[in-house]
């Protein structure tokens, strides 16, 4: 292992749990500097189901470059979303979207006009972040509608937000662990200024003191660039320092870089603020930086293009809501010898073979390869217990294959499938080639079904005792009020005078006299 002599720079000896260490493949890409992908003429952006109600815009109309699509105070659990490319928007409406279910979501297309004059959309401008206020960091943030670039998506003001005040140290994932996958290590080596300057930003929203960047020792130059890039920065607010650990796969986990560079544990089914800790992906801070220093949202990103089908493969600036089938026309792939693509690293990443696939928030890399010829039809588990020597949170995969297979759904919470962060590595271990980790995603996709459908019966149930209780208290009221008045009537009955103003007793007196009378007369 190569050393830098560094006071910013620290070498981690703690070693990952299990964990696999496959074949890198990351110099096909790392090579070469970031590109602009010729932008296409048309993109798709996939509208959230929380934002549906809340668009700014409507079929016909023209929209620039960076303006915003959705109403921004409607995003809380949501990221705005921003136009890609200056356009007009052609289509909105329920399509089918690439989700494995083959159900359809809600889709926004907008395609380039020329007869229109473009302007690009931009924030207003923020001219020293270092003096404006956290809430205003904080509103830039969520209206860039920034996400966690690494693949997870989260929108980050959202997390920030559950954050606040409860961090004191800030983690950069720079790791990088899946193969092929090399936009993080060339940000790091072309824009290390502005990574750390988004670090910084970042760390002031939430309060905290410490910034700890995490990466792997395979990214030599990355290392220097950005220890180089904290000795030049003259606005730093916050300690910053460089940990570098050995390389291994999954170190790039949100809960195994805690790990590796701090020796905590995040408990299961809490979150890393739970021990005062904050994880931040370098794209993501990089887009933070945009949003705050140059007044621009989130619009395109970063995507490592590879295999062994493109001729130069490399990291490209690539709108959202790119088309794959565009991708494939303007990198010259041979789409003959092509069956599939993925999205993602080789380990996590999906198996697309729709090429109006487009490309989203959350794509960092895809790979095109030729199609492999051997069979990897799953076979027979033969209980080599690989997948559990390799799982990097000390589950037992083989145990939780049976369950799943089984649907055994109190078992497989039993054995905390929960904590399972589906990296991938017991599947790329087992020798009979069984899917594993597609498994887990369906049995948690389940469970979590399963439990949101009790939660509702327990509440329709608890709805149901509620009114069964309301309708015997009225009843009850009712009774009550019954008696109450048949009780006042005959109180009122026994406490009346029998005769209070003598009608009765004029009228006796009179059919007194009459029968009086009428005894004379017979005399």
């Amino acid at each position: 292992m190569t050393k830098f002599q560094s006071k910013n720079i620290s070498y981690s000896h703690r070693k990952l749990p299990g964990g696999i260490r496959p074949p890198e493949h990351k110099t096909i890409s790392n090579s070469l500097e970031i590109q602009t992908l010729q932008a296409p003429d048309k993109v798709t952006l996939r509208i959230e189901p929380l934002l549906i109600e809340h668009l700014l815009v409507s079929k016909g109309q023209f929209v620039n470059k960076g303006e915003p699509l959705t109403d921004a105070q409607f995003v809380n659990k949501a990221s705005m979303i921003h136009a890609p490319i200056s356009g007009t928007v052609t289509d909105i409406g329920p399509r089918y979207f690439g989700h494995q279910s083959g159900l359809a979501e809600t889709i926004l297309t907008i395609k380039t006009n020329s007869d229109q004059p473009a302007n690009d959309y931009k924030f207003e401008p923020i001219k020293n972040w270092l003096l404006a206020a956290s809430e205003a960091l904080f509103e830039r943030i969520k209206q860039a509608g920034i996400v966690g670039l690494g693949g997870a998506a989260f929108p980050t003001h959202f997390k920030i937000a559950s954050s606040k005040d409860k961090v004191d140290t800030l983690i950069i994932n720079a790791m990088e662990c899946e193969p092929y996958i090399t936009c993080d290590d060339r940000l790091l080596q072309e824009h290390a200024q502005e990574i750390i300057e988004g670090a910084q930003i970042t760390a002031s929203v939430v309060g905290a003191t410490k910034i700890i960047f995490g990466i792997e020792d395979n990214k030599l130059q990355a290392i220097k660039n950005l220890d180089k890039a904290i000795e030049n920065y003259t606005a730093q607010r916050i300690h910053m320092e460089i940990i570098v650990v050995e390389t291994a796969y999954p170190s790039g986990g949100e809960k195994q870089i805690i790990q590796l560079i701090t020796g905590k544990e995040v408990p299961s089914r809490s979150y890393p603020s739970s021990i005062g800790l904050l994880v931040q992906n370098t794209a993501t801070v990089h887009a933070i930086y945009n949003a705050v220093v140059k007044s621009k949202p989130l619009t395109s990103r970063v995507v490592t293009l590879t295999g062994d089908l493109i001729d130069q493969p490399g990291n490209f600036w690539v709108p959202i809501g790119t088309s794959v089938e565009h991708l494939i026309k303007t990198l010259n792939i041979d789409s003959t010898l092509l069956d599939s693509a993925i999205f993602g690293g080789p380990l996590m990443g999906e198996t697309i073979t729709d090429w109006k696939l487009v490309t989203q928030k959350s794509t960092n890399c895809i790979i095109f390869n030729k199609s492999p010829q051997q069979d990897r039809s799953a076979k027979e588990c033969i209980r080599c217990a690989e997948c559990e020597v390799v799982c990097p949170v000390s589950l037992v995969p083989q145990q939780l294959y049976w369950h799943s297979a089984n649907q055994q759904w109190d078992a497989l919470e039993q054995h905390n499938i929960s904590d399972c962060i589906e990296c991938g590595a017991c599947t790329y271990v087992c020798p009979s080639e069984i899917p594993l980790v597609q498994y887990f995603r369906y049995a948690k996709s389940e469970i979590s079904f399963n439990r949101e459908k009790q939660q509702q019966s327990e509440k329709s149930k608890k709805r149901f005792d509620n009114r069964e209780k309301r309708l015997e208290r009225i009843k009850q009221e009712r009774e009550l009020k019954r008696q109450q008045k048949q009780e006042a009537r005959r109180k009122a009955a026994e406490n009346k005078p029998s005769d209070p103003d003598g009608k009765k007793s004029a009228i006796a007196a009179a059919l007194a006299r009459v029968k009086q009378k009428k005894a004379n007369e017979n005399e």
